[in-house]
């Protein structure tokens, strides 16, 4: 985050939100992690605690990726498309402090939440600029307004555990898997050489694959160690979104299920479409 924010610093971050397209640089996305992290200690959110997240791909959903765990903490990536037991099951075993929570996945989560008793004491957040019916939480930006844009960030064992994200469930209940810092500076490295997902500064890099799976296999890691532009399809991408981004943004590597190059491909048949900037496509 450091050497982005440095080295490239007018590089832009776009989000698709619930509100439309927006847009900002790595030097401004530096400050809004710096002010998560002080409203993150305000809160009580200490060393090892895990923090939650129930959204889609977006830029404040990439803002707890590198806040909550440069101050120590846990990001924990709630999958919202599981049934409302396991949903339970996970905070309930995570132990998760505090959860933030997108719009439109508010409604899932209230309803999970409902008189469950795995949710005592549990805090939301919720993504956005204003309140929502749904559930009672704190809108974002009213989290993380007035708080200093200077943080003075910890030095951690590398052996610290970073991230966390649980399996579907198959067998059972769902099994948590947590990363340590060096499990995560390990990965990227290894996706930015040739043999793995190589990005650089030039490129511009839009991760479908949702960040609640596998963090979303990395990219937004590499895409920032790349110092690349980074773009965020946001809530419930259909393949018109996709495609608009695409050619909109010049996005040069993606990466997604086959289920959503197919919808593409489909949407790109009836349509006049200039996808030429595109060169990699992740499955």
């Amino acid at each position: 985050m450091w050497r982005a924010a440095n080295l490239y610093s007018d590089r832009e971050i776009v989000s698709r939100t619930h509100n439309g397209i927006e847009r900002y640089t790595y030097s401004e996305y530096d400050d809004r992690t710096a002010q998560l992290a002080n409203a993150l200690d305000e809160y009580g959110i200490e060393e090892g605690d895990r923090v939650g997240t129930f959204c889609w791909n977006h830029h404040r959903h990439f803002e707890t990726y590198f806040s909550v765990p440069s101050i120590g903490a846990q990001l924990h990536t709630i999958n919202p498309l599981l049934p409302d037991e396991h949903i339970q099951y996970i905070v309930d075993n995570a132990d998760d402090q505090l959860i933030f929570v997108d719009p439109s996945l508010a409604p899932k989560l209230a309803e999970a939440a409902a008189d469950a008793p795995e949710f005592e004491g549990v805090d939301f957040v919720v993504m956005g600029e204003t309140a929502v019916d749904a559930i009672d939480a704190t809108p974002y930006e009213a989290f993380v307004d007035g708080h200093s844009a200077e943080y003075d960030w910890p030095q951690l064992s590398e052996d610290q555990p970073a991230g966390m994200c649980y399996t579907s469930g198959t067998t059972g209940n769902p099994k948590g898997v947590e990363y340590t810092q060096q499990m995560l500076w390990s990965h990227t490295m290894a996706t930015l050489t040739p043999q793995g997902l190589p990005m650089e500064d030039s490129d511009v890099v839009m991760p479908v694959v949702p960040m609640f799976h596998v963090n979303a296999w990395g990219m937004p890691f590499t895409a920032t160690a790349a110092g690349a532009k980074h773009v965020y399809p946001g809530p419930s991408p259909e393949p018109e979104d996709i495609a608009a981004l695409i050619e909109e943004e010049g996005v040069t590597i993606t990466a997604g299920v086959p289920t959503v190059w197919l919808g593409l491909m489909d949407y790109a048949e009836d349509n006049d479409l200039d996808l030429s900037a595109l060169d990699t496509v992740i499955v």
